[in-house]
């Protein structure tokens, strides 16, 4: 189904995307103005729509100044939202994310509530939250030591809450810069590179195991191939061959300490 676009008299009745909620736009005195109709309904958007047209016909100077405060109303989307109250209002619009499943949908609130609570101020008006705050708070996420595409996840849920949100708001959603979502290849850079044995290692520890005088935790299993499979951090190797030199096995008679 295509778009929908409905002109009329004065203005137009129009989807931003199809299936979205129906706005009016209109100029008046040459600018552009766009409102939203807050209806999915087709035929109920047209009714609003044509509320406004006795207001742009209007030359009446009082008639004018008698509903400017009201098309204000209408134009700015500045209304009072706490953000305390916000999660209600985003749960029972219907441009709210659906996800399959019910704990991805506790996971848009869960992500939502742990933004309020590093925000610590529940009774500040969403629309007092700026994209620069948004950057803070990508920013001590960062720092959260959680995986990239966690990262990404949690800054687009909230930045959904937004959007739907957006007539409580003005200017530009305080979540939809791009520089707050990180790449893939920080997670790559900060990775710990993982080697396997030397073959010289691996004879130093075979001989070890081999010799039953020394005891080693699951020895059976290591000796049984284990070994070959090993992969440790490059940290790991200066202890790894200071343990073997220094023959740091405990004895078989020592079956406290195995190793």
């Amino acid at each position: 189904m295509a778009i929908q676009k409905i002109k009329l008299d004065i203005g137009t009745v129009y989807q931003k995307e199809e299936g979205g909620v129906y706005c009016f736009r209109s100029q008046i005195n040459g600018a552009r103005k766009v409102i939203s109709l807050k209806t999915r309904n087709q035929k109920e958007a047209l009714k609003e729509a044509n509320k406004q047209i006795p207001l742009l016909k209007a030359t009446s100077t009082e008639i004018i100044a008698a509903h400017v405060q009201h098309a204000r109303g209408l134009i700015t989307p500045e209304k009072n939202l706490l953000l305390s109250e916000a999660w209600a209002v985003y749960e029972k619009s219907p441009e709210r994310a659906t996800p399959a499943t019910v704990a991805e949908a506790q996971s848009y609130r869960a992500t939502f509530q742990e933004f309020l609570d590093w925000l610590n101020d529940p009774q500040k008006n969403i629309r007092d939250i700026t994209p620069e705050i948004g950057e803070q708070y990508a920013e001590y996420m960062r720092n959260q030591k959680i995986a990239v595409s966690t990262h990404n996840r949690k800054i687009k849920r909230i930045r959904r809450v937004f959007h739907v949100l957006r007539e409580y708001w003005s200017g530009s959603n305080p979540f939809h810069s791009a520089t707050q979502l990180r790449r893939e290849r920080e997670e790559r850079e900060q990775d710990v590179r993982r080697l396997s044995f030397t073959r010289e290692q691996e004879q130093l520890l075979q001989a070890v195991l081999d010799d039953d005088k020394y005891t080693v935790m699951n020895k059976s299993e290591v000796r049984g191939g284990l070994l070959s499979r090993h992969v440790y951090r490059p940290a790991d190797e200066r202890l790894c061959t200071a343990a073997l030199e220094q023959n740091q096995f405990q004895p078989e008679a020592d079956m406290g300490e195995a190793v």
